[in-house]
């Protein structure tokens, strides 16, 4: 989309994406590799991997009768239009794990325009963001704004995370797929425990090298520890002859059991910061030993999205990671960062606009929150807060009033619902209790009008508080009520997305 629209506007058509809950996201049916190669290779069409790949909706070009297609540019002027078969000319590897396989089925699903690179040199963030394309425009635009962008890679890829230069190894892995989310799908992990292994989601392990020893061990991810089994409190005794003679399904146990004793040896419930001591850096470089060398025992990956326009798609997806970090590993690009929801990821990373890297702020960190995913790197905004507010369930014991309700206006029922937990999630995340200070004014200068609990409010005005004037969530009002928001006048117009 272009040019770049102001972060606090939302249209009605981006407001008919929050879904009823529960809803369960499934990606689209996985593609038929034998049937691909094949097409591919008997179409007489160029088989090497184009420069850019364009996926087309149904309503465009109509003589084509595949549900899926693509138009591919080999230069700035010519255009080639696939018409026999399903995926690009360059027919993208099918090997490796389901979760790889699911994220190149969302990239290129027919709904929404989107990229999947096999490795370096296809800068897909173009497809969202004609802005930087040489030589001409595309001929269609997606309808929203930024882009949300995978990096992935499997045991066994031609390029893997030990690939990566060694000061890049320690933050490839910066967040955790999950399954399913209780706050989202009525099933799966919430923030108040730690996700089962296998069932809530699937950790993520290396083998590495300890003091000269072959180790296990469990990655938190985003520059948090590797935490080696054995060596980590709570770390299973698995000998380096164990590990070598593992099988991969042997080692994905063998990992999953790593995860769980250093996590719940420390009472964690956060996966992204379970571990005590014993903990190593995946890039630091040992004086005698050299770098740990990571080898995956699984897949890895990176999440980082952005909000802008005008070659913002391009320069994360390119800039910022495949030339400046080398990220050369398969990597996806989703037109409209909003759809970073559906690939199941609790952190992503932001970037405010090309050309510079990361520094985004709270407005960035509130979107995110409001549409499913912690902001990795945001600034003045608290992960931790938003963890809970994303992904606890409101009501336990031990939690607080804000547990889940960033989920709540996700997958609010009514327009109502939708706006009164957007303010709390704005509220839990900034002002929990009034402050004349920067954050607290960021909340109140959008939510001012709704939130009388937390805001100053003009003397004249009209707005009324329950007598005892305490915080009521909807979900405990009676569904008759005809005014069950005890917050004052709810504003006409959604503020955020």
């Amino acid at each position: 989309a272009d040019p770049i629209s102001p972060l606090h506007h939302i249209s009605s058509a981006s407001a008919s994406h929050h879904p009823p809950t529960p809803k369960t996201e499934t990606p689209v049916t996985a593609f038929d590799c034998a049937s691909l190669s094949s097409r591919a290779q008997n179409s007489g069409l160029p088989d090497a991997n184009p420069m850019y790949s364009l996926k087309i909706q149904n309503t465009v070009f109509a003589i084509v009768g595949s549900s899926k297609r693509n138009v591919v540019f080999t230069s700035a002027s010519e255009i080639i239009l696939s018409v026999l078969f399903i995926t690009s000319l360059s027919v993208h590897s099918c090997a490796g794990t389901h979760l790889k396989e699911a994220w190149q089925n969302l990239a290129l699903d027919t709904d929404s325009l989107g990229g999947w690179a096999d490795g370096p040199g296809e800068r897909y963030g173009q497809i969202c963001d004609p802005y930087r394309q040489p030589g001409g425009e595309w001929p269609l635009r997606d309808e929203y704004d930024g882009c949300a962008v995978v990096f992935i890679a499997d045991r066994g890829d031609s390029f893997t995370v030990g690939n990566l230069p060694a000061n890049q190894q320690n933050n490839f892995q910066n967040t955790q797929h999950y399954h399913a989310a209780y706050s989202f799908h009525g099933t799966g992990f919430k923030s108040t425990s730690l996700p089962r292994p296998g069932s809530d989601m699937d950790p993520v392990c290396y083998v590495a090298m300890r003091n000269g020893t072959k180790v296990l061990g469990y990655e938190e991810g985003n520059g948090d520890k590797l935490m080696p089994c054995p060596g980590a409190t709570g770390g299973f005794m698995f000998t380096p002859a164990d590990i070598e003679a593992a099988s991969h399904e042997e080692l994905q146990e063998m990992c999953s059991m790593c995860y769980q004793g250093v996590c719940s040896a420390n009472f964690a419930r956060n996966p992204r910061t379970c571990g005590s001591t014993g903990g190593l850096e995946v890039g630091e470089e040992d004086p005698e030993e050299g770098a740990l060398n990571p080898e995956q025992v699984g897949s890895a990956y990176h999440c980082h999205l952005t909000m802008a326009n005008r070659g913002a798609c391009d320069y994360v997806q390119f800039d910022q990671h495949e030339e400046s970090r080398e990220y050369n590993m398969s990597s996806g690009v989703l037109c409209g960062w909003e759809r970073v929801h559906f690939l199941n990821v609790t952190y992503c990373d932001c970037t405010a606009e090309a050309g510079t890297a990361n520094n985004c702020g709270r407005e960035h960190c509130l979107r995110m929150a409001l549409n499913g995913v912690v902001c990795g790197n945001c600034n003045s905004c608290s992960q931790s807060k938003a963890y809970d507010q994303i992904f606890g369930v409101p009501g336990e014991p031990r939690g607080d009033d804000y547990q889940g309700v960033c989920a709540l206006a996700y997958t609010a029922h009514t327009e109502a619902e939708r706006l009164h937990y957007q303010m709390l999630c704005s509220q839990g995340l900034f002002c929990r209790q009034y402050r004349d200070n920067s954050s607290c004014n960021f909340h109140c200068d959008r939510y001012g009008a709704q939130d009388v609990e937390m805001c100053p409010q003009p003397e004249d005005t009209n707005t009324t508080q329950t007598e005892d004037g305490a915080r009521r969530l909807l979900s405990t009002v009676d569904a008759q009520d005809p005014a069950p928001i005890p917050r004052g006048n709810i504003v006409s117009e959604p503020i955020l997305a």
